[in-house]
């Protein structure tokens, strides 16, 4: 990639050569010399001066532009202009006069304006590769500056996770201890689904992202587990729109929505809860609706909101700015809202 970036910022330094070699063809014009050869003697200079150039990016990197050291790098990239130019110019007056097509004097007298122009456009040159320089450390800086805000969010994303799964934990905990007195062949069943659910989730958990169906696989088995305890006085709906069920999705984000349904919906309620689960394709969003009742005089006392602040914050940062999490509480209904721009599931 650096290669190609590389190659890239050489293409405007070639054709920065067009205009110095126009400039040498117009001063051997103005000495008398003719079209032909004004144009190959220019050609003859600046081709090969423009390639050694391009390798001036070396220089730039062994001598970087820094405060302290700012007299020494200019010092060395003046006397390392004169040097260059001088051979160069050297060079070119030493084949003209072997090759005896001017005269002694005709060549001395572009002698000193080769030189002049060899050591601007040698100063040209370093000028333009410290800039590509200072540009490619700005990008390898942005670069790594969204590296580490992506492993950022990814830290805190893992530490609402592993915060979410003691919630569920205990809750889980709770509703066994639960069963252990009144129902005790039930709450054997419940600790076999809980290992077998506690299984799924340990895999789910390893992973940044499953799809929306694997993590409506976890939700029922979780709410099996309940159904166990509450039998009859649970109750589940589901309508999921099919294109949905692709979708990549945090691991474990529903399971908060869940365990608040049952522990301040069905456990404080002697009648049968409805828990509805709906997922629709609307044309700008897709709309993830978790919803359920409960009894407005049996709630009991209101919790820490571990588990609905956790799933906004992993809702939000899996899917970005194009995410919104709403919580509405109304006449004996609960209900949570996910939606996400769709451009966003692309």
């Amino acid at each position: 990639m650096e290669r190609t970036w590389l190659s890239r910022n050489l293409v405007p330094y070639y054709l920065a050569w067009i205009p110095m070699a126009v400039m040498v063809t117009m001063l051997l014009l103005n000495r008398g010399n003719g079209p032909a050869f004004s144009i190959i003697v220019s050609l003859l200079f600046c081709l090969p001066m423009a390639a050694v150039g391009a390798g001036a990016r070396f220089m730039c990197r062994a001598l970087p532009l820094k405060r302290q050291r700012m007299a020494i790098v200019l010092s060395s990239v003046l006397v390392s202009g004169l040097v260059f130019s001088g051979i160069w110019a050297g060079l070119f007056v030493l084949v003209l006069r072997l090759s005896r097509l001017r005269t002694p004097a005709q060549i001395d007298a572009t002698a000193l304006e080769l030189f002049l122009l060899g050591v601007a456009a040698f100063i040209f040159t370093l000028l333009y590769h410290y800039l590509v320089e200072a540009a490619e450390q700005v990008r390898r800086a942005l670069h790594s500056e969204d590296e580490a805000r992506v492993q950022l969010g990814m830290a805190q994303l893992r530490a609402l996770r592993a915060q979410v799964n003691p919630h569920f934990l205990f809750n889980s905990l709770n509703s066994v201890a639960a069963l252990i007195g009144s129902d005790p062949a039930a709450a054997r069943e419940m600790v076999v689904r809980l290992a077998t659910f506690f299984r799924a989730t340990i895999a789910a958990g390893r992973q940044e992202s499953i799809p929306l169906s694997d993590e409506l696989a976890l939700l029922r088995n979780y709410l099996g587990i309940e159904k166990v305890r509450f039998d009859q006085r649970l109750v589940v709906e589901e309508e999921i729109d099919p294109a949905l069920l692709n979708l990549q999705w945090p691991p474990l984000l529903l399971q908060p929505l869940a365990e608040n349904a049952v522990k301040y919906g069905v456990s404080s309620s002697a009648e049968p809860v409805r828990i509805t689960l709906t997922g629709t394709l609307e044309p700008e969003h897709a709309v993830l609706c978790f919803h359920n009742g409960f009894d407005r005089d049996g709630l009991p006392a209101p919790g820490t909101g571990t588990g609905l602040a956790a799933t906004r914050e992993r809702f939000e940062r899996f899917f970005g700015e194009r995410a919104a999490m709403t919580v509405e509480a109304d006449h004996g209904e609960f209900r949570v809202t996910l939606r996400v721009q769709r451009e966003r599931l692309k």
